[in-house]
């Protein structure tokens, strides 16, 4: 348990902490990470796979249940290399998952364990298995670092923008230079939409740490469908995003309802590797708790 959450479970007295510890806050939709993010899940942190012979595994939390069990990570890969099949949430059971080999990230190299799940740049990526409807606000917070100068998807709701054409429309600035950017795409039809957060070209998230965005569709108007209102780096407010488009609003309404995907993606929507540690997604303004949530992940 970090400083923070003995911190947070001597504040509560006597009755102790939520049962799900700091990062359980109201809202929480799914927490996946090669640490344990939540006091009281017992299951599994992933379900790898053996490029031996497509051999699976789920692999566990090491004896102080913490963090991944690599001991046996590496007993059972040997000289293989292992990729990622199925990445547990650690909350509802919204697992991330990716069912053709070719696609999985990957988080052994010849039997060396990378230290996160690594995503290609090429067309590595996995999806929720759940949608999780339509919440006015979502907070999602990462800890994960682009490892190259190109940009690279690192979260994204609604259809497939690997399989729809579409066009970034909202960007996020620190003093005219992009830190992080985070927009909503709009299909050819114009019927369905995504938000997408990605790091920039100018200036990539090479090192590690952790993230929080928001998107808002309360901020929403007739001209302005969807708006990011702020984004945080390891708990220090970077600025303040509330973008207005031409798009119309209407027709901009059902993509919530679809599911999330991660990863690096294919060439129609600005490629680049991308190391994940960790992911927690509310369904809720999480502003008041960021501090907590950078320091948990």
């Amino acid at each position: 348990m970090s400083v923070l959450a003995q911190a947070l479970v001597a504040s509560y007295g006597a009755g102790g902490p939520p049962a799900g510890g700091p990062l359980d806050l109201p809202g929480l939709w799914a927490a996946y990470g090669i640490s344990r993010l939540i006091d009281n899940y017992s299951g599994p942190a992933l379900k790898a796979r053996r490029s031996s012979d497509n051999a699976t595994r789920d692999i566990g939390f090491n004896g102080s249940f913490t963090d991944l069990d690599t001991a046996d990570l590496a007993t059972w890969a040997g000289s293989d290399s292992v990729f990622v099949e199925r990445w547990y949430d650690q909350k509802n059971s919204n697992d991330f998952l990716q069912s053709t080999t070719n696609y999985q990230p990957r988080i052994v190299n010849a039997g060396v364990y990378d230290g996160f799940i690594r995503f290609d740049g090429s067309d590595d990526v996995m999806a929720s298995v759940a949608n999780s409807g339509t919440p006015a606000a979502i907070t999602t917070a990462f800890r994960a670092w682009s490892r190259s100068n190109t940009t690279g998807i690192f979260i994204e709701k609604g259809p497939d923008i690997n399989t729809t054409n579409g066009s970034y429309i909202l960007t996020l600035n620190n003093s005219g230079t992009n830190v992080l950017r985070m927009g909503v795409s709009a299909n050819q039809s114009g019927a369905t939409g995504q938000f997408v957060v990605w790091n920039a070209t100018s200036n990539p998230t090479t090192s590690e740490a952790a993230w929080v965005v928001r998107y808002d569709r309360s901020l929403s108007t007739a001209s302005n469908y969807a708006a990011w209102r702020a984004a945080w780096r390891d708990g220090t407010s970077q600025t303040v995003a509330h973008a207005s488009t031409s798009l119309n609003p209407g027709a901009q309404t059902t993509f919530l309802a679809n599911a999330y995907y991660i990863g690096a993606r294919s060439s129609r929507a600005l490629p680049g590797p991308v190391n994940f540690k960790s992911l927690v997604i509310y369904e809720s303004n999480r502003d008041a708790d960021v501090s907590t949530i950078t320091a948990e992940l």
